[in-house]
């Protein structure tokens, strides 16, 4: 609990919690197709954000009762901390106290995931989902993420035996607080598999493990079969939000035709070669890529969390092959794809530093309790110097991580302006605003408008090979009433005015304008109309 406290008001320093929110276009586009879906009707246009069924709950649920986008991000750094707690924990159990302080030094000094908690993206539900999961199959006694047992305390408090209970006849059963807590995995797994279509990936490893305990007498374990409903509940979820059950297979490509540069296909070669650099382009990289292949081998061969291991096989090497289908086809590959397999990686690599560590302390549990603290701290000191250097540079001295949140904070203030000062011109029948592709979907939501009135300026104004962008953005004034301009995109600068200014038949009118945060809010009047300073 105390740890939970301290990684949320660690991230919500980190992310300026209380101000305002930057959330992506994702996350926007959730409340949008919730409340889509709770009107039973479809999407009127296509949404380029692949709709995730557990995001559209949670985004779309917070903004319908509160209509305050901090509820969803109070909910994010709220799941956050339980994914570190869940996983810390996991890693206590199966290897030791350094390998639970590297865990937590991996999701708090890595700078990715602090900015998904303040774009409040699916991958922090999935990972608290996924660490809830592991917590309950790596529960204390028997588990199938752990093939052997954890040892209980012995009478003097040492760690005892590693004896099986199968060994013990006369024993007692465990209790189903002593083992794997298989309704708990198996609901989370089964939200994990909504929240992103990665955990299909993986799901074949619990669901064996699954079967298995049950071949072995424990019906509990048939409970995991729960989480291969997912695939089926988004399908679902697609075909009354699209009319079709394969909507979010498509967004990849369509997002790609439509949006520049269009595709750009990346040969099989260089693909390969990308692979192999990704993990070895400097020392950092292939000392953690080596970490991570022995932290495997330290938990194959110890027989400890069999399991992990295999999922995040499954997870490294189903995601890169399918990024790879999407290279073969030129299908834009987000930076953030990577991410979940770089965890895995990484999350391996935490064992290859922590296991010997661990080792050591676990020999000398008959030490005095002075040594065994002594000894304890300095190894968490070594381990967690080490990682970090491997981590290099943490979240709070990331200049890139800080970049990204300034821009983020940025673009949700100048979206806040834009609806304030839209308000009265949307109310007016069919009115159509021209806005920043990357603030459309949250100006739909806010001004409860259909996406055919909200247009995504970089899909309006068609740039072709010769023309300019200011050039083709000041004819299309006649067909929109109102134009959100971003003061730090220069192709705006010709509707970068402060008093009325004619452009042909038209005349903009300044309904808001910040040059503070770089927005002006313009209004388009039709028709040769007087212009007055």
């Amino acid at each position: 609990m105390l740890l939970g406290a301290a990684v949320a008001v660690y991230v919500g320093w980190l992310t300026r919690f209380g101000g305002p929110t930057m959330f992506d276009p994702d996350e926007h586009a959730s409340a949008l197709y919730f409340d889509r879906l709770v009107h039973g009707r479809q999407l009127e246009q296509i949404v380029f954000s692949t709709p995730k069924p557990l995001l559209t709950l949670v985004h779309g649920l917070g903004w319908m009762l509160f209509h305050d986008w901090r509820v969803g991000a109070v909910l994010t750094v709220a799941a956050f901390a339980v994914a570190v707690v869940t996983f810390a924990r996991t890693a206590a159990r199966v290897s030791g106290p350094v390998a639970a302080v590297l865990t937590v030094l991996l999701f708090l000094g890595w700078a990715d995931w602090s900015l998904q908690v303040a774009r409040g993206n699916s991958v922090i539900w999935v990972l608290a989902c996924w660490g809830v999961a592991a917590d309950g199959l790596v529960a204390r006694g028997r588990s199938p993420a752990a093939s052997t047992p954890v040892p209980a305390p012995a009478s003097d408090g040492s760690a005892g035996t590693l004896s099986p209970i199968a060994d013990r006849p006369n024993a007692p059963l465990a209790s189903a607080a002593a083992g794997p807590r298989w309704g708990i995995a198996s609901v989370a797994l089964l939200l994990a598999g909504l929240a992103r279509g990665e955990t299909w990936l993986l799901l074949p490893v619990p669901v064996l493990f699954g079967l298995l305990a049950w071949r072995r007498g424990d019906r509990r374990g048939l409970l995991l079969l729960l989480a291969l409903l997912a695939p089926a509940l988004w399908l679902l979820h697609d075909e009354l939000l699209s009319g079709s059950a394969l909507f979010s297979m498509h967004i990849p490509s369509a997002y790609t035709d439509v949006y520049p540069p269009g595709r750009r296909v990346i040969p099989l070669q260089r693909w390969v070669r990308r692979f192999l650099r990704s993990y070895s382009h400097d020392r950092a990289a292939t000392l953690m890529t080596t970490s991570a292949a022995l932290g495997a081998v330290f938990l194959l061969l110890r027989r400890r969390a069999v399991g992990l291991v295999l999922a995040a096989g499954a997870l490294f090497a189903g995601v890169w092959a399918l990024l790879g289908r999407y290279a073969a086809e030129g299908v834009y590959i987000s930076p953030r794809f990577f991410l979940l397999p770089d965890l895995a990686l990484r999350g391996l690599a935490v064992f290859g530093l922590a296991v010997p560590l661990d080792l050591l302390l676990n020999r000398l549990r008959k030490e005095r309790r002075v040594v065994r603290l002594g000894v304890t701290g300095l190894s968490v000191m070594i381990g967690a110097v080490a990682f970090s250097l491997l981590l290099w540079p943490l979240t709070p001295v990331d200049d890139a991580y800080r970049m990204a949140r300034e821009n983020g904070i940025r673009r949700s203030q100048i979206a806040a302006a834009a609806v304030q000062a839209l308000g009265p011109v949307a109310d007016e029948d069919g009115t159509v605003l021209l806005v920043p592709s990357l603030i459309r979907n949250r100006i739909a939501v806010e001004l409860d408008l259909p996406l055919t009135r909200v247009r995504d300026d970089l899909l309006t104004v068609k740039v072709r090979k010769g023309q300019r962008f200011d050039q083709q953005l000041v004819r299309v004034l006649p067909s929109v009433d109102a134009v959100v301009v971003d003061a730090h995109d220069a192709r705006y600068a010709p509707l970068m005015v402060s008093a009325p200014t004619r452009f042909g038949a038209d005349t903009i009118v300044p309904l808001r304008v910040d040059q503070s945060i770089g927005v002006y809010v313009l209004q388009v009047r039709h028709g040769r109309a007087e212009v007055t300073s």
